[in-house]
C-alpha cells in the first residue's frame, strides 16, 4: 500500500514538473516575441526646385516613407511593417493630393499652386495601433525659380513677335477630389500692332475661345500648362500660328493646285491622241478590207 502511494506521489511529481517546464518555456517564448516599438518616417525624394526635405515648395510634390522597428532595433516585416497615414494642417485635407502606394509603406504629397501650410505626416502601426511616428512638413509659396501659376497665357507662340503688355489677370482653381486644375480663359491684354486677337492655344493645338472654361487633370507631377495667344493680320488673311502648321498648308495647297491638275491634263491628252490613233488605224484597215 504504501509503495503504490509512494509510486502515485512520485508520478505526479515528474507530471507537475513536466507542466512546470513547459509553462516557463511558453513564458519565455512569449517574453521573447518581438513587439511593434518605433515608426521612423523620412523623405524618400521631392521635386529639385526649392524643395526641401521638411518644405515643400507649392506647385510640387516630395515622397515619404515609413519604417516600423521592433524592440529590439530589427526592421518590422509582413504585417507589421505596415502603417496607416493621416496628414493634418489648417487646411491640409481640401487641398492637398496624396498618394499611398501599394506597400502602404510610402505616400506622395503634392501642394498646388498657391497652397501654404504647416503639415504634420502621422504613420501609425496596422499592427499596433499604439505606436506611431511623425514628420512635420510646411507647403511655401515663394516662386523664385518657377511659374506662379498652372497656367500661364503667353501673348504668342512665336518669340520674334513684337507683342506688348502684360499677361491677363486670372484666377485658376484646384479641384483635389478630381485632381484637376481649371480656368476661365481670359480677356486678351496684350496689344500687336497690325494684329487682331482670335483665340487662345494650348500645346495640343486645342483653341479656347474668351470665357471658355479650361480644365486640365494632373497626377501631381510638377507641370504648367502653357497658352498662346493667336493673332489675325489685319491687312492678309496670315495668322500667327506655328509656322509648321502654316507650311504644312502651303505645300497641301501647292501640291492640289500645281501638281495634280498638271497630271491630270498630261494623262488626259495621252489618252485622247491614243484613242484618236486607234480611230485612224481602225479606219485604214476598213478602207483596204473594202478594197
Amino acid at each position: 500500500m504504501n509503495k503504490s502511494i509512494i509510486r502515485l506521489f512520485s508520478a505526479l511529481t515528474v507530471l507537475l514538473l513536466m507542466s512546470f517546464c513547459t509553462i516557463n518555456v511558453m513564458a519565455a517564448e512569449n517574453t521573447n516575441e518581438k513587439k511593434v516599438s518605433t515608426i521612423e518616417i523620412k523623405c524618400d525624394s521631392f521635386t529639385k526646385n526649392d524643395s526641401t526635405e521638411n518644405s515643400i515648395e507649392c506647385g510640387s510634390g516630395s515622397t515619404f516613407s515609413a519604417t516600423v522597428k521592433y524592440s529590439d532595433g530589427t526592421t518590422a516585416t509582413g504585417d507589421d511593417a505596415k502603417v496607416q497615414w493621416k496628414i493634418t494642417g489648417s487646411d491640409s485635407n481640401n487641398n492637398i493630393y496624396t498618394k499611398v502606394k501599394d506597400d502602404e509603406n510610402s505616400i506622395y504629397v503634392y501642394a498646388p499652386y498657391h497652397y501654404a501650410d504647416k503639415l504634420t505626416l502621422t504613420a501609425t502601426s496596422v499592427a499596433n495601433s499604439t505606436v506611431s511616428g511623425t514628420y512635420d512638413v510646411e507647403v511655401f509659396d515663394e516662386h523664385s525659380t518657377g511659374p506662379s501659376n498652372f497656367f500661364i497665357f503667353n501673348g504668342s507662340e512665336d518669340d520674334e513677335l513684337d507683342v506688348t503688355g502684360d499677361e491677363p489677370t486670372f484666377e485658376e482653381k484646384w479641384n483635389n477630389e478630381t485632381c484637376e486644375y481649371s480656368v476661365t480663359a481670359p480677356k486678351n491684354s496684350y496689344e500687336l500692332d497690325g494684329y487682331t486677337f482670335l483665340y487662345w492655344k494650348d500645346d495640343d493645338g486645342n483653341k479656347y475661345n474668351v470665357g471658355d472654361i479650361i480644365t486640365v487633370k494632373t497626377t501631381g507631377s510638377p507641370s504648367i500648362c502653357n497658352l498662346y495667344g493667336v493673332w489675325k493680320s489685319d491687312t492678309t488673311d496670315e495668322t500667327t500660328e506655328s509656322a509648321d502648321n502654316n507650311t504644312s498648308t502651303a505645300d497641301e495647297s501647292s501640291g492640289s493646285d500645281m501638281t495634280s491638275p498638271k497630271t491630270g491634263s498630261n494623262d488626259g491628252l495621252l489618252i485622247v491622241m491614243f484613242s484618236l490613233c486607234l480611230v485612224a488605224l481602225c479606219g485604214v484597215c476598213v478602207y483596204k478590207i473594202k478594197k
